[in-house]
């Protein structure tokens, strides 16, 4: 499938969760399941035996532990819900599709689906003690809600590479034919888009009617996720060039599995910052879509 009509899918899917969101918003409830569906898929791929963890591995994911946290405690002071959506939108992990379009930017594919896993692995333990003093849930106590968190967000990101490693064990035909399909990873993430677009699009347009939400801090949100989406992207690229791979570098840390990050926003923070991940969805793919035109144009 050319990646022309894949953008067409894409356009399609975020324009149906916007505009059918007053039906599509009540299979929301699915978004976990098929995003542990994509990660399956993905994991597939990925061999633990061949995962060689370099300097560029350890350099991004410390940006997005460290830089995160420290974005949320800056910006807390002044705007609570604000430094919620800019700290997911930074530590959240990789998304599932980067080395798709590193690939097509010409970047080595391997050195960013070891990162996509690293990051992955890393975000299902420490997003649960994040969230667990960032939200404002006051049933737990600190470690009742590390351990609340634990139980849906671990499950749902290691779940499915054990489930991998253990198709790979009983059947070395499926786990190859699954190798294969790796495109059904592009349908189900737009399925996934398409509900969680619309979940966010109905608790967007609630909040604005009911005042809790302004045109104004609607449009500090969006302007947020942009700056947060370009000096990702350039950060990224900036440590990658210092070990020969700009696009891993910028893919690793700008491309973010914003689908994941709109969940768990709405699952354990403050609902409304989930804005700010929802805004990086357009911008991200903005940015993605510049960068295949010019390497294509480069060439």
């Amino acid at each position: 499938m050319s990646q022309q009509i894949k953008s067409l899918f894409l356009l399609a899917a975020m324009a149906a969760g916007i505009f059918g969101y007053r039906w599509l918003a009540e299979l929301s409830f699915l978004s976990p399941y098929l995003i542990s569906s994509m990660l399956l898929f993905t994991y597939c791929k990925v061999s633990l035996k061949d995962l060689h963890f370099t300097s560029l591995h350890w350099w991004l994911l410390g940006f997005q532990i460290f830089v995160s946290l420290l974005c949320y405690l800056v910006l807390s002071p002044i705007n609570a819900i604000l430094a919620q959506g800019v700290m997911i939108c930074i530590f959240i992990p990789t998304a599932n599709a980067s080395p798709v379009i590193a690939g097509m930017l010409g970047g080595k594919v391997g050195v960013l689906t070891t990162y996509l896993l690293l990051c992955n692995v890393c975000a299902a333990f420490i997003a649960p003690i994040y969230f667990s003093f960032m939200s404002s849930a006051a049933d737990y106590s600190f470690w009742g809600t590390v351990l609340y968190i634990c139980k849906r967000v671990i499950p749902l990101i290691l779940g499915p590479l054990v489930i991998a490693q253990i198709i790979e064990k009983i059947s070395k035909k499926l786990h190859d034919r699954m190798k294969r399909l790796q495109k059904v990873t592009f349908y189900l993430w737009n399925i996934t888009l398409m509900f969680v677009m619309a979940g966010a699009t109905k608790f967007i347009l609630k909040e604005l009617q009911s005042g809790v939400l302004s045109i104004g801090q609607f449009a500090l949100y969006l302007v947020a996720a942009l700056i947060v989406c370009l000096v990702q992207f350039g950060v990224g690229r900036k440590i990658g060039h210092r070990y020969g791979d700009a696009i891993v570098g910028g893919q690793g840390l700008g491309q973010k599995n914003t689908i994941l990050a709109i969940w768990m926003t709405q699952s354990y923070l403050n609902p409304i910052a989930c804005i700010v991940p929802a805004a990086y969805i357009l911008w991200q793919n903005i940015v993605n879509s510049i960068q295949i035109w010019q390497h294509k144009s480069d060439k």
